[in-house]
Parts: C-alpha cells; structure tokens; sequence
C-alpha cells in the first residue's frame, strides 16, 4: 500500500467520523493539508496507527484552509481530541514489545548487552539517531530508555515505561506528558562517581592555586604563587544528599574534611556526615565554612536556595561548588562576590542559562571554573555503562512485573 492510498482511507475513516464531512472533502483535506508531512509516513510504513491519524487530524484543523468552514474545525479539533483520548486509554494495556533507545554515543558492546537482555525477554529494540525521529517513527513505542523531547511522549499510546538516562527530570515534569499507568524512572546513581571526582578536582585546582600557575606557565613563568590551601582540615556542606550529595561528601570525608550536610529530613544520617541540617536550618550550615557543594535537583524548593542574603553571609575562605541546577543559586550575587573577594572562588559545571551566552561576564570572574555541563555526562564511558547497568536491572523487572527502581516521584519533582 502506497502512502497516497493510506492517505485516501484515512481520508475515509475521516469521512465516517465526521458525518458533515463528505468523504471527497475529507480525502481533499488529507491531501492539500497535510501532503507533506504524511508522505513521510512512507519511510516508517506500515507503522500507520492511531496516532498518526490524532496528529494529522490535529495539525489539518489549525491550518488556515479557506475552504473549512469554523464549524467544521471546530469538529476536526474535537474529534482528534477524542482520538488522542482513545490511543492513550484503549491501547494502554495493550502491548507491543518495541524498545527504543536514543543515548549517542553508545559503544557497541553496550548496545548488545542491551538487545542481548531485550530479546531474552521477548522485545526488540531500536537504537536512534539523536535527536534525528519524529513523534510518529516511535509510535509504537511500549519502552522508551534515554531522552526524548517531552512533546512527544502523551504522543505514545502504547508506551507503558519511560527510563530516563539523566538523573535530573525537570524537564519532563508538565503537567499532562504522562498518560495513567506510565511509569517513570531516572538514572540517580549513575553520575556519583564522575561527579563527585569533578568536585574534588575543582576544589583543589583553587586551593592549590592551579589557575595561576597555568596562567604563569603560558606566559613562561618560573613563579611560586603563594600560600595555598589543603581540603585536609577544612570544613564543607554539601546541600543535598541524594546520590550525587553522598558521593562527594564521603570523598571530601576521606580526604580529612570536617563535613555538614543538608537535607529534607534529619533521618538516615551516613556516618561520613559530621552534622546534619534539615533544609530549614540551611543557614546554619553556611556559617565559617570553607567549601559549600549545592547537588540539587530542580524544585520548587531547590530554585534559588543559595539567594543573595545567603551568599553575602558566606565566608571570604568559602569555594562555591554548583553541580545540581543552575536555578540553585543567585549568579549576579556570585559574580559580585568573587569580583569584590568576598568569597575565594567558584566551580561551576552548571549555569541559570545553557549554554551559557559568550557575552556573559560571569566567564572572567576571578578564581573561577566553568565547564559546560559534563561533569557526570557520556565523555566518560563509565556512566554510559552504568546508566545502562540500571535499565538492564529494571527490564528484568519490569518483563517479570516486579517494582522499578529509579521511580521519579511527580510530587517532588525528583
């Protein structure tokens, strides 16, 4: 069957539907308002579904077509809600065994470790081109693993199982992009490691100075740089003990720092935390130290907790470490205070805004490191392998209906 002929009987299902619609209008429709983006239908034939014709119906009845009187737009977008209604309720509990995976890049071995586990269970999986598909090239999706624009998942009827390889799901947290019954896993646990080495890193590259003395070396200078610091002896708190938390303070922990934590609730203390804060007493926490980590999730609560008030309190000795969210901290009373010495330095691997413009002064703030967002992404296979590590545990269980790990909580936003 051609793409034209699929147009015509989807022209004719139209046609059923709409009983003041006659069904050489409906096919015109199909052909005139939609040609375009249909015909590329060919490519992923016969994956023609519900949702393709919800899409189509959708798109034809926003379109500026002077023949479509308003009353039969307004039926054209009644009835592609129906439809999209029907394709996320009725096809839920059906099930297609297609796996579609978007992580670039993905070494091989990883990716048959991941169709050797899939098939062993009865699916088969697709591996995409990033950010190279479409809505209707994984309509007959049932489990998702990796990132996928949020637009496009309510798009899915038959998804049932959304694995994330981020830890951080903000963007995945509208209202509506679920449909009942989908459930919702990230990769918490997979970036700790990485993340954690990224911290300690950029607290010693300030500490010891290192900036200065790669500057000296540019410039072919045999020069001492001063006085420096050890994180042997000093005192951090790190806000957030999730994954990311635990995994830098146990670091800064065994390197001889004295360290504070911060957290929703004071219940399950690691033994490498030396006092524990709840959220509400955050202040505390922020008094006469000289390292302050924030590994934070974006919330509602999260968005800038680390506001002005709370960084003019801080130390001059105190480094900045922000590997959570940009939102997390007030970036105009940062750069103040590295530009005024009112705090020692800054080690940014996230920014309010990605990327962070080329214009912005916050580059040439003093005794201070940015990296564009990679201090836990794929540049290190590590966390590919245990991103992986994690949707292969959760197939298991998810294949035997046994309870995911990983559940993103909606509630709370992480």
């Amino acid at each position: 069957m051609t793409a034209l002929t699929s147009m015509k009987n989807i022209g004719k299902e139209m046609a059923q539907k709409l009983s003041s619609v006659g069904i050489d209008s409906a096919e015109k429709l199909v052909k005139e308002g939609a040609k375009n983006s249909f015909l590329r239908l060919k490519e992923s034939y016969p994956k023609v579904c519900l949702v393709h014709l919800y899409t189509l119906t959708a798109a034809i009845a926003n379109m500026p077509i002077s023949e479509l009187s308003p009353e039969i737009k307004t039926k054209l977008k009644t009835f592609s809600d129906s439809l999209k209604k029907t394709s996320q309720t009725d096809n839920r509990e059906k099930t297609t065994g297609k796996i579609y995976v978007n992580m670039t890049p993905l070494e091989d071995k990883l990716q048959q470790q991941i169709k050797m586990a899939a098939a062993g269970f009865g699916y088969s999986v697709t591996f995409l081109q990033e950010n190279n598909f479409r809505a209707m090239d994984i309509a007959d999706c049932e489990i998702f693993f990796g990132l996928i624009p949020p637009e496009y998942l309510p798009q899915l009827p038959y998804l049932r199982w959304f694995q994330c390889s981020f830890a951080g799901v903000n963007r995945y947290l509208a209202p509506g992009l679920f449909a009942p019954g989908v459930q919702f896993t990230n990769a918490s646990g997979a970036y700790g490691i990485s993340i954690a080495e990224y911290v300690v890193c950029g607290i010693l590259m300030l500490m010891r100075k290192m900036l200065q003395y790669l500057d000296h070396q540019s410039k072919g200078l045999w020069q001492s740089a001063g006085e420096i610091r050890s994180i042997y002896g000093s005192k951090a708190t790190v806000v957030g003990l999730g994954d990311l938390g635990q995994n830098i303070a146990s670091r800064l922990k065994a390197l001889g720092c004295t360290v504070q934590g911060v957290k929703r609730s004071k219940k399950d203390c690691p033994d490498y935390i030396d006092k524990l804060f709840t959220t509400e007493k955050i202040d505390q926490a922020l008094t006469d130290i000289d390292i302050l980590v924030l590994a934070l999730p974006e919330t509602d609560e999260t968005i800038n907790i680390l506001n002005g008030k709370r960084i003019a309190a801080l130390s001059p000795n105190t480094i900045v470490v922000n590997v959570g969210r940009g939102s997390a901290l007030d970036e105009a009373a940062l750069e103040k205070a590295l530009r005024t010495g009112a705090i020692a330095g800054a080690v940014l691997d996230v920014t309010a805004m990605e990327p962070l413009p080329q214009s912005a002064s916050l580059w040439s703030s003093p005794h201070t490191i940015i990296t564009p967002h990679t201090s836990g992404d794929e540049s290190l296979p590590l966390n590919n392998k245990l991103v992986v590590d994690i949707f292969l545990e959760n197939l298991a269980n998810y294949a035997q209906d046994k309870p995911l790990h990983h559940v993103v909580d909606l509630a709370r936003q992480y």
